[in-house]
């Protein structure tokens, strides 16, 4: 049986798989430029210090979205029918 929620969640996961891991990729290239060929310098602290923020924000929010769609479509199934039924 179907579930009642028939939203494409599949493709959507993969478009976003594919942004997070060039959005990491960028930041393991600029950490790592950065930490061999990088002048000691204040600019270069800060862009290696955003850096790593930005990984931590994208890790965290992936995870995130992930707990959240996992809990709405269970919702979703709990009561029969998906959101988008109501409109």
């Amino acid at each position: 049986m179907a579930p009642a929620n028939t939203r494409n969640t599949s493709g959507t996961w993969r478009v976003r798989r594919r942004i997070i891991h060039a959005t990491l990729l960028f930041c393991a290239g600029q950490i790592a430029y950065l930490t061999f060929w990088g002048a000691d310098t204040r600019l270069n602290e800060t862009l290696a210090v955003g850096a790593y923020a930005l990984v931590g924000s994208v890790i965290g929010a992936y995870v995130f979205g992930a707990a959240w769609e996992d809990i709405s479509l269970r919702r979703s199934e709990a009561y029969g029918r998906g959101y988008d039924a109501s409109h």
